[in-house]
């Protein structure tokens, strides 16, 4: 039997009628109560980001304590008989869960924030934004809160903590892009990510890594760690020193051939920074352990 895609709108709703999957091992999944996509980067790295990303809820612990706990919220399945990949809300699977129109509501917004998120960080794209997608509650997502679970800075300290986003608006937000340091690649993606890692400042033997590559509407930026807190809403005490150590990085990619940087005048900045101090950390250092690599930043 040839399956053919239904090419009508769906309902929102309809993503999260209470009895769409069955949580066998062989999923008998409901196709229209997910969002069709193609993965632009593996389906390990789509499953640990949409791991990540979530809601930080009351729990009530075993002692009658009150906690916040994390809750992932949009799943990722692929189907053999479709041969394509679907996201959908955890609420999809669950029957224990009592929908009402408020729960429908919430969970729609979770679903697209996170699709909307997993389209700009570059992990997937929506196979047809017309059957999968409403317009209306995709832009009444935009400053939908989602928590994202990371890492705490110490990367010997196996502990989490949440990393939350401010809603900003978008004419702010394209505004602070318009300020970063737009690079070209000359080396590939993972050259420059793991020679960013070496260096920074050193504090004992702890290098912390001060600049991060950010790929952002089809482009590349070289910024510093405190900008991409900026762009996530928060407070920094980012100072003139901290972008001239960011100027003296590129200038020192640019002259290893590893990338170009766009703007004009970056040149001057970096001749002017000179006495600014910027360690590069050889690689043995760090295999023997008499250095090790750390993140203000987990991008």
């Amino acid at each position: 039997m040839i399956l053919r895609k239904k090419k009508r709108k769906r309902s929102p709703n309809k993503l999260f009628e209470n009895e769409v999957m069955s949580m066998d091992v062989n999923l008998d999944f409901d196709y229209e109560a997910g969002i069709e996509v193609t993965l632009r980067k593996s389906d390990e790295q789509v499953r640990n980001m949409l791991g990540r990303l979530g809601r930080l809820e009351n729990h009530n612990s075993f002692d009658d304590r009150e906690s916040k706990m994390f809750f992932q919220k949009v799943f990722l399945h692929y189907s053999k008989e479709r041969d394509s990949f679907f996201l959908y809300h955890e609420i999809s699977t669950d029957n224990s869960i009592y929908l009402n129109a408020s729960v429908i509501s919430d969970s729609i917004h979770d679903m697209y924030k996170i699709t909307r998120m997993l389209l700009e960080w570059g992990y997937i794209n929506v196979v047809d934004w017309n059957r999968d997608i409403d317009e209306g509650i995709y832009e009444e997502s935009k400053n939908w809160f989602i928590t994202v679970q990371r890492e705490c800075v110490d990367i010997s300290d196996k502990k989490y903590f949440a990393k939350e986003f401010n809603a900003m608006p978008k004419q702010e937000v394209d505004y602070m892009i318009n300020q970063l340091m737009e690079i070209e690649l000359i080396q590939p993606f993972q050259v420059v990510k793991s020679t960013l890692k070496r260096m920074g400042v050193l504090e004992r033997n702890c290098l912390y890594q001060t600049a991060h590559i950010l790929y952002k509407k089809g482009k590349y930026y070289l910024v510093h760690f405190k900008q991409l807190f900026e762009l996530d809403g928060k407070t920094s005490d980012i100072s003139e020193e901290d972008l001239d150590r960011l100027h003296k990085i590129a200038y020192r990619l640019g002259e290893w051939g590893i990338i170009t940087i766009k703007d004009p005048d970056h040149k001057k900045r970096a001749d002017a920074c000179s006495d600014v101090s910027v360690h590069v950390i050889k690689m043995e250092l760090i295999k023997n352990g008499d250095i090790i690599l750390k993140k203000r930043y987990n991008l």
